[in-house]
């Protein structure tokens, strides 16, 4: 598989990622033809996001006119990482891809000869399976990455659960549930999604060995590549995990 085929698979992971949060009755989700826009209803809590652009078939006057007016909106973007064309406009004609730093969003892909093959002892991994226990799993991940804010809902994101295009985990300490991760299947390319650790309970593996036993599941189901993309100090995990860095 070439690097530019990679990119986009992570392109295209993220793009199923923040269709996973629009496709809930809560939120409404719009298509301009060049892009969608997802974003909750009224009196509703979710995220806003602008992704799946379309610039290519614009010139480079036009494609630059849409970026002025997709930035003046003050949205979170996905701007496609495998448009060379796209990032030079976004960029200037000298852009060059450089390694990412600390502050950079690291972009990163597992191939199955690459999975790890222990799992950390001690920790107890449950797959979500009932709409309960999706319940627990969306209340961990929004008080960890939305400080409690209603990112995911715990009941009209459950049905990408019983489609198994989310597969969510909870880890258990003591019969608490202290860390979760997800795979995201969008026929056979997955991506690892939501690993989150409650802070009392990080530095104890619990990240680790959720990330171990959703990678050899996805892997296992059938999956041909896993995608990622995490900010520093995450990155250091899932390299140690076989996660490869590509920009």
């Amino acid at each position: 598989m070439t690097k530019q085929e990679i990119i986009k698979y992570i392109d295209s992971g993220a793009n199923f990622y923040l269709d996973f949060f629009g496709d809930a009755e809560h939120m409404k989700s719009t298509d301009s033809g060049i892009c969608r826009e997802i974003c909750p209803k009224d009196g509703e809590q979710g995220i806003r996001f602008i992704y799946d652009l379309r610039l290519e078939h614009l010139s480079d006057d036009e494609a630059q006119a849409k970026i002025a007016e997709l930035k003046a909106l003050s949205l979170p973007i996905w701007w496609p990482l495998h448009s060379e064309r796209i990032q030079r406009l976004l960029h200037g004609k000298n852009y060059a891809p450089q390694p990412p730093v600390e502050g950079d969003e690291f972009y990163m892909a597992l191939f199955p000869e690459n999975q790890p093959d222990v799992i950390s002892a001690g920790a107890n991994i449950t797959r979500v399976k009932t709409a309960a226990e999706f319940k627990i799993w969306a209340e961990m991940a929004n008080r960890v990455f939305a400080s409690g804010y209603q990112d995911i809902h715990p009941i009209n994101h459950y049905h990408w659960c019983e489609k198994n295009l989310l597969i969510p985990y909870i880890v258990y300490c003591e019969d608490k549930p202290v860390a979760v991760p997800a795979i995201m299947n969008n026929n056979g390319v997955a991506s690892l999604e939501f690993v989150a650790t409650l802070p009392e309970y990080r530095r104890r593996g619990f990240a680790r060995a959720a990330s171990i036993a959703a990678v050899r599941d996805a892997f296992a189901a059938g999956a041909i590549i896993i995608t990622l993309r995490a900010f520093h100090p995450a990155n250091l995990l899932y390299q140690s995990l076989g996660f490869q860095v590509y920009y």
